[in-house]
């Protein structure tokens, strides 16, 4: 005698729960990857156009010489008073701006903390070139 059982094992594969687990990892990364903010600062860098800032304007001017001396308005102030020297400079002057001279030989250190500084107080900065 044959018995019948009613359970038959399938030898097929569901994909159903693949996909629902690929599906979650593609919403995942798509929420992570807006969250990330590139390491990079924000600044606007002139152009070798035959402009010119003009003299009426009386922006603050931050200097860096070639020994990491720091001059605002042609006063030499230290690193530690920079930031209170240069807020002095924009309030006195007519726009919330800076033009930042550095020297080709100045390290780079100085000149992004001048632009931190400027960044930090919310001004505008713009480094100054030859033509």
């Amino acid at each position: 005698m044959a018995f019948k059982t009613k359970s038959k094992v399938q030898s097929g594969f569901s994909m159903a729960s693949m996909t629902d687990i690929v599906f979650l990892l593609l919403i995942f990364f798509i929420i992570v990857s807006t969250m990330v903010s590139p390491y990079g600062l924000k600044m606007l860098l002139p152009s070798t156009s035959h402009k010119k800032v003009s003299a009426q304007n009386k922006n603050a001017k931050v200097t860096i010489s070639e020994n990491g001396n720091f001059t605002v308005n042609g006063t030499t102030v230290t690193e530690t008073e920079l930031e209170n020297s240069l807020m002095k400079a924009v309030n006195q002057s007519d726009k919330k701006a800076v033009v930042l001279y550095a020297n080709k030989k100045s390290a780079l250190k100085q000149t992004v903390f001048v632009m931190n500084i400027a960044s930090r107080n919310k001004i505008d900065i713009v480094l100054a070139s030859n033509k």
